[in-house]
């Protein structure tokens, strides 16, 4: 992945998806033991829509990630937020549609692996 940020100018971010991650296994065996607990699994997956939403805003807001310190050289942001794109895998293309679809901040997107026909 180092190769292709820097070869194609990419800067790769990510946050945990939120209602499908490690620590929400709890709640999905849970639903499948007893699927009146089901509701408690779309409900999580809401907060790691709105994780990626963020992430997005934060990283197109020009006083995002780009005003920050850590993401400048020579006080001058060491990427371009002028287009912010969604890449999603497996899980993250499932729950990728309604994050490509909501946010204001994404300008295109990409689902791979969404198991489905």
């Amino acid at each position: 992945m180092p190769e292709f940020s820097s070869d194609h100018n990419f800067l790769f971010c990510g946050v945990d998806l939120f209602g499908f991650s490690t620590g929400d296994l709890v709640n999905v065996i849970s639903a499948l033991v007893d699927l009146s607990n089901f509701p408690v699994v779309p409900d999580a997956s809401q907060q790691g829509l709105l994780n990626f939403m963020f992430l997005a805003r934060a990283l197109r807001h020009p006083n995002g990630f780009a005003a920050h310190p850590a993401f400048q050289s020579a006080g001058e942001p060491v990427f371009s937020n002028t287009e912010i794109f969604y890449d999603g895998n497996s899980q993250g293309g499932i729950s990728g549609g309604p994050v490509i679809a909501l946010s204001k901040d994404v300008n295109r997107g990409v689902l791979g692996v969404v198991g489905m026909n």
